[in-house]
């Protein structure tokens, strides 16, 4: 059960995180009627690769810590992750000249889902 810092931090952050990618999700596909009132800023390229780089190093930090099946590919998702998060924050601020070119809203809120889900995972799974 959740009974350490490090586990209360996962699973509200991996909380949070799954609400900003299955909210807008379920909201274009019109299972619900509502959505979240600053959808856009998180869709912004900084704020979105910042949780995903935050998001992504508490995902290692975790696979780390598992001894379990969970741990090789929760260190490949936290690394993908992470690697997303840092490459879309250089873009954003002009440290290389490109940027990613895949990242619309639908595949934003999908990585957002998944690296949510992984963090709640991770927070009983420790």
């Amino acid at each position: 059960m959740i009974d350490s810092g490090k586990k209360i931090s996962s699973f509200i952050l991996g909380v949070i995180i799954l609400a900003l990618g299955l909210i807008p999700i379920l909201e274009g596909f019109g299972v619900i009627g509502f959505k979240l009132p600053m959808a856009g800023l998180f869709m912004a390229l900084k704020v979105a690769s910042a949780i995903f780089a935050v998001g992504g190093v508490f995902i290692l930090v975790d696979a780390h810590l598992e001894d379990h099946t969970l741990k090789v590919p929760s260190t490949i998702i936290g690394i993908i992750l992470m690697g997303l998060g840092v490459f879309g924050l250089l873009s954003a601020f002009g440290v290389i000249p490109f940027g990613i070119p895949f990242m619309s809203a639908m595949v934003v809120n999908s990585l957002y889902t998944i690296e949510g889900l992984f963090l709640v995972i991770a927070a009983f799974a420790v």
